[in-house]
């Protein structure tokens, strides 16, 4: 079974380890074949002659519907997929902002299949079946299971949390009002814990700045070094589906730029939060249950799958129970517990890797596809190799352009300053 999966990054030196191991997991798919197309770039000519049976649509590629006009300009690459007969699918993640036009393209596309976070209910309302055309819809957990190679790495380099340096530890970004309550959340736990923490003498590693991200496999090590990790789930409460709210909200912040999220929401969507129940347990929680990290999270559903007291510390949503875990936090054995039992419930039952993503997509394929005989003009063997080389052209096709860009970048200063000294010699 040939599978073209069609993506979309710009930088693989600036991506987060979970989006590549989301993307790859797709090879684990049992007798597939996987082209994966990176439409930063124009499709090259022979992959018109290749007969696929399966085309899928990740994540990636509908991120750029942040970029409304990027995204149909992005899309007119594919314009030729539209009429191909193969099984089209959509992997879809972020699905609180500008739905319309995702909905337009699953429809001109003909894809046939959604992989979405929503829950049923809210997943029709993202995708109205008038609007996308969509046959089949399917929840998937999370936009990030455990991967093979995130275990290897943690695993041979676990300690003990009494070797720990660092007590409590969060990253998070600053996310907008426009996206709601449930995403207001994120950064407003760090401030709340953050000023918290001043009364007591946990070692603490918090912050929201973009600056203090961390990327790959330091992302790893950050959690390895913390006893225990603040969270929540992922998500938003508000469908944006044309941007109308993201556009009142940054147009109302330009004008009052200290206006407080209650403000904002009054002002510019008084009825639109919680439009949907968009939450879902977050990649996030799988990793601090990999690098057996105690997780302090605020109290929510988790898919189901990790329980209060169980599985982590819960804090409820209004912190009035702040002190009391904060006072867990001291007890080490207890966070190593908790830990040591999410490892064994979430990492050594095997139920959330990749694998069992991929083979929910193998058995939907299975279920409601009939793979076609029909032989590509391209022999397996010659498949195979252009595989490979697509690959390799492609990582070093990325790298190249910005590496260009960034002489293109240090020129035009080095000219520019040459200019200003030739101005005040002369």
């Amino acid at each position: 079974m040939k599978i073209l999966v069609v993506y979309y990054i710009n930088n693989f030196r600036k991506i987060r380890s979970t989006i590549l191991e989301h993307l790859y997991s797709i090879k684990e798919i049992p007798d597939a074949q996987c082209f994966f197309w990176n439409s930063f770039f124009v499709p090259p000519k022979y992959l018109y002659a290749v007969h696929f049976d399966v085309i899928i649509y990740h994540y990636t590629y509908f991120a750029l519907k942040w970029r409304p006009h990027f995204f149909e300009e992005i899309s007119k690459k594919i314009e030729r997929f539209k009429n191909v007969d193969s099984f089209k699918i959509a992997i879809l993640q972020d699905e609180y902002l500008n739905t319309s036009i995702v909905n337009d393209f699953l429809k001109e596309q003909n894809i046939q299949s959604i992989f979405s976070l929503a829950n049923s209910k809210d997943c029709l309302e993202l995708y109205p079946i008038d609007k996308s055309n969509v046959k089949y819809r399917n929840q998937v957990l999370s936009p990030g299971y455990i991967s093979k190679t995130a275990l290897k790495y943690t695993e041979d380099r676990l300690i003990k949390h009494s070797e720990r340096p660092v007590d409590i530890a969060y990253r998070a970004r600053k996310n907008p009002f426009w996206l709601g309550e449930a995403s207001v959340m994120k950064w407003k736990l760090s401030e709340v814990f953050e000023n918290e923490l001043k009364k007591h003498s946990l070692i603490h590693d918090i912050s929201t700045k973009g600056n203090d991200a961390f990327m790959g496999n330091d992302w790893y090590d950050f959690l390895l070094s913390s006893r225990a990790a603040l969270g929540c789930e992922g998500g938003a409460s508000i469908h944006d589906k044309d941007g109308i709210i993201r556009n009142k909200v940054r147009e109302y912040i330009d004008e009052y730029p200290n206006a407080a999220f209650e403000e904002v929401k009054k002002s510019c969507f008084p009825d639109d939060d919680w439009s949907i129940h968009y939450l879902t347990i977050s990649p996030r929680n799988f990793d601090c249950a990999i690098t057996k990290t105690c997780q302090v999270l605020i109290e929510g559903e988790y898919s189901g799958i990790l329980k209060p007291n169980i599985h982590y510390i819960p804090l409820k949503k209004d912190y009035s129970n702040i002190d009391s875990v904060i006072n867990k936090l001291y007890d080490i054995e207890y966070c190593e517990r908790i830990a040591e039992t999410t490892y064994n419930d979430i990492v050594a039952s095997g139920k959330y890797m990749y694998s069992v993503f991929s083979m929910q997509i193998s058995d939907h394929i299975n279920n409601n596809f009939k793979v076609s005989r029909n032989q590509s003009k391209i022999k397996n063997s010659l498949f195979k190799l252009i595989v490979h080389v697509n690959e390799i052209v492609t990582r070093i096709g990325v790298q190249s352009f910005y590496q260009a860009k960034r002489i293109k970048s240090f020129l035009t200063k080095q000219k520019y300053i040459a200019n200003k000294l030739f101005d005040k010699r002369f």
